[in-house]
């Protein structure tokens, strides 16, 4: 027994020295091919954009040293659908190496949830683009952001990184209880999340994943909006709550159409075969209300 159970632990440490030299090897690659020299990369710092600070009257050279790429990522995901997330320190590391130095540290707001414990595991939603795999909202990759960012990112690289993190869970379907989660999050992680989103308005390359089922709640429309349904979540957004906590802002994701998604025999329920498609009732109610869309997006 005690040599069968020696022999499990050696296979698990084994795994794991290589993982983490697979890892290792990703970020020595990643470093050889960094856009942007290590002087570069020096000059990007947040005391370069800050009010008072000497290094804020150093004018940025586009055309020389410091190049064009830009010091903002407002939209990225560290932890992916499914399958282990790149470890935070390296993520972070990428980020230097690439000039980035403010960024929307978003999770991804909904996992994919296989409905049978014995069917193979699933990382990515157009693998396994079926209802036995909905992708279905959780607060479990928002709290993964939420403990990264207190173990690894303040005293190591919040000089480097102006990291914001966002809330990413919330279910415009059914967004019925959504603040109550969002005040849960603040209670156990304070001053944490300052943004909201990216939230899915329309997420057409996960019907096949159930987003138009019950998992996730009939779809959003015009009509539910205008009802007041989604008032109580937007609500945090913009004045500084009864809590001390503020989101100045959320970010929207409209995913209309899939050209370049092929929805094999057999996806979504199985039964109706998906079409990359809108309706011709869908059709007709965006030809009759576009002014609605324009007012609501902007310019």
């Amino acid at each position: 027994m005690e040599t069968r159970v020696g022999k499990v632990l050696l296979l698990i440490v084994t795994v794991a020295e290589a993982v983490n030299n697979q890892w290792r090897i990703v970020h020595e690659r990643r470093r050889l091919v960094a856009p942007i020299s290590e002087e570069a990369q020096n000059r990007r710092t947040l005391e370069r954009f800050t009010k008072g600070h000497p290094d804020n009257s150093i004018c940025w050279d586009r055309d020389g040293l410091d190049g064009f790429i830009n010091v903002i990522d407002a939209h990225q995901h560290p932890v992916p659908f499914g399958g282990p997330e790149v470890p935070f320190s390296l993520y972070t590391d990428w980020f230097i190496q690439h000039g980035t130095v403010f960024s929307v540290f978003m999770g991804i707001g909904q996992k994919i949830t296989k409905q049978n414990a014995s069917a193979p595991d699933c990382c990515y939603y157009m693998h396994c683009p079926t209802y036995d795999y909905p992708v279905i909202p959780s607060v479990e990759n928002d709290e993964i952001n939420a403990i990264a960012r207190l173990e690894h990112y303040y005293g190591k690289v919040d000089h480097r990184l102006h990291l914001i993190t966002s809330a990413t869970f919330p279910s415009l379907q059914k967004s019925e209880g959504a603040k109550d989660q969002l005040l849960a999050l603040w209670a156990k992680y304070p001053n944490t999340f300052k943004w909201l989103g990216e939230i899915n308005v329309f997420k057409h390359a996960l019907a096949g994943n159930a987003f138009f089922s019950d998992f996730t709640g009939p779809r959003l429309t015009v009509a539910r909006v205008e009802s007041g349904e989604l008032d109580a979540l937007f609500s945090v957004i913009g004045p500084k709550q009864p809590n001390g906590e503020q989101i100045p802002a959320a970010t929207l994701h409209s995913d209309m159409g899939c050209d370049t998604y092929h929805f094999l025999p057999g996806s979504g329920d199985g039964v109706t075969p998906l079409k990359c498609e809108a309706s011709d009732e869908d059709k007709r109610i965006a030809q009759s209300n576009h002014a609605w869309w324009k007012a609501t997006l902007g310019p």
